[in-house]
């Protein structure tokens, strides 16, 4: 069994393509190790806008460089894998990472080591992190050398699986 997070599109996109290395949430969580991202079907946090009108204010670096089109963004899918590094408080990630747009807190999750799937998996999606029956392989995502999107950082494989 394996673990699973749900995340707003275009933050899942940038998650699973090394743009976004954190996720902020209300609440933390003890679990560390590999994590699939599913990207929910709301995507009401953006509703009129498109990627090019998603930048930082304070210098116009776009939030997600090389993003695609609203209708090029999977919707209700597991769209990748990462390994959840570690929760900190808002500070505690700009310390560990350095000013970041994307952090915002109260609680941050770090991530590291981005897979992007071959072919997303459509699922429902759930509230929180939950469990689903799903193994990571080597052969469900895209090569390393694979980048989608300019900009965007490379995968490093499969998160390595959790110690017992």
């Amino acid at each position: 069994m394996a673990k699973i997070i749900t995340l707003q599109q275009p933050f899942a996109w940038g998650v699973v393509h090394g743009h976004k290395p954190v996720e902020n949430r209300g609440w933390e969580t003890d679990y560390r190790g590999p994590i699939w991202i599913h990207a929910g079907k709301n995507k009401s946090a953006f509703t009129g806008t498109d990627p090019e009108d998603w930048y930082d204010e304070s210098d116009g670096t776009p939030f997600l460089p090389g993003c695609p089109e609203w209708k090029d963004l999977d919707l209700g899918k597991i769209i990748g894998m990462v390994d959840l590094v570690d929760c900190v408080t808002d500070d505690e990630a700009i310390q560990r990472i350095g000013e970041n747009p994307h952090i915002g807190g109260p609680w941050c999750f770090l991530f590291a080591n981005p897979c992007v799937l071959k072919e997303p998996i459509p699922w429902s999606g759930q509230l929180g992190i939950c469990t689903i029956d799903l193994e990571p392989k080597d052969d469900m995502f895209l090569p390393p050398e694979v980048k989608k999107g300019k900009g965007a950082k490379k995968a490093k494989g499969t998160p390595k699986k959790p110690k017992k």
